[in-house]
């Protein structure tokens, strides 16, 4: 993970968006022999949808004369098939597809440093998103309220409310597993088998607090970075060797504030067989929440056109009713002889 970049020419006004999505993670809690970027979600592969999201996002964001462009990061062996998918689906925005490492971490400095290999290198002041690969359902919102965030901000990453109790652990030792009694032996054997008499997990914890669940937050991505702060914020990572699960925890190691935007919770990471049955449903009911909304407008621009032609026949009716009133000063206009 060398940090040398070139000294090429670069852009100094924001008038593109550079993304980074990392999409080299095996999935070995999918049970599958199919790398998870691949699984199908209703038909499409994860990589597609996540690409798609993008593409429609690119182009939202070339009426305001922005041009996005990103880099891929994927493992050795899946680079050809993303490729393949990208010229399927006509991914033009896609600029490479790289070679990711051993960690999310080197990933996503690959793709950095690939990002230094387009035809003009980053400025400082560039808008960097990095995305999960695996989270497939990002919305429109939450990319534009990202985007909002980075330029108010300089750095900001979606996120959601936590909604359940979160429990600081720590490992403890193993309890001896008491002798049975007599009257124990007599118990059913359900209740024998119980965690009364022997531990359930395979590494027994304890809880060490619990923290309010109104000061917590579940980070998801995009996260996004001033271009300047990404590089130095993995530069000290690097030196320090550093390990992080999320791009924003290094940028908190530099003491750079790091600002949250509203995300979403269908924006979820498909990471276990239960994630795509949970993303299946979500399109199933994006779907149908778009075709209820499609029928609203057809019924609501029906019932205008309705209105507006009830207004002309009347209008009409009106025009023909005055025509054919008599005239009191006679057909010449000079009075009745």
């Amino acid at each position: 993970m060398a940090a040398a970049f070139s000294e090429k020419k670069r852009s100094t006004s924001i008038n593109r968006i550079l993304v980074i999505i990392p999409a080299a993670g095996l999935g070995s809690r999918m049970n599958s022999e199919v790398n998870k970027q691949f699984l199908e979600i209703d038909g499409l592969p994860v990589i597609v949808r996540t690409l798609q999201a993008f593409q429609e996002f690119s182009r939202s964001l070339m009426a305001s004369g922005i041009v996005l462009k990103a880099i891929v990061v994927t493992g050795k062996e899946n680079v050809f098939k993303i490729n393949s998918y990208i010229r399927y689906y006509g991914f033009d925005f896609v600029q490479s597809v790289v070679k990711g490492g051993d960690t999310r971490m080197e990933s996503v400095w690959n793709g950095i440093e690939a990002l230094d290999d387009l035809p003009f290198a980053p400025s400082d002041n560039d808008i960097v998103f990095i995305h999960d690969g695996a989270r497939c359902l990002v919305d429109q919102d939450t990319l534009e309220r990202c985007l909002d965030g980075a330029l108010k901000y300089e750095i900001c990453a979606a996120a959601v409310p936590v909604k359940s109790t979160i429990k600081i652990t720590e490992p403890i030792a193993p309890s001896p597993i008491p002798e049975l009694s007599k009257a124990d032996n007599d118990m059913p054997a359900i209740l024998r088998g119980s965690s009364i008499f022997k531990s359930t997990t395979p590494t027994p914890i304890a809880v060490n607090k619990t923290p309010k669940r109104d000061e917590l937050m579940e980070v998801q991505t995009p996260q996004v970075f001033r271009y300047g702060k990404l590089v130095k914020s993995y530069v000290n990572a690097i030196k320090k060797d550093l390990d992080a699960t999320d791009d924003t925890q290094l940028a908190e190691a530099m003491n750079y504030t790091v600002n949250l935007v509203e995300g979403s919770y269908s924006n979820i990471k498909i990471t276990t067989p239960e994630d795509i049955i949970m993303a299946e449903s979500l399109i199933r009911n994006f779907e149908s929440e778009k075709q209820a909304k499609a029928e609203r407008e057809a019924e609501e621009a029906a019932r205008v056109q309705a209105e507006i032609e009830a207004k002309r026949e009347a209008f009409k009716l009106q025009r023909t009713s005055r025509l054919n009133k008599p005239n009191d000063k006679g057909p010449t206009g000079f009075g009745r002889l």
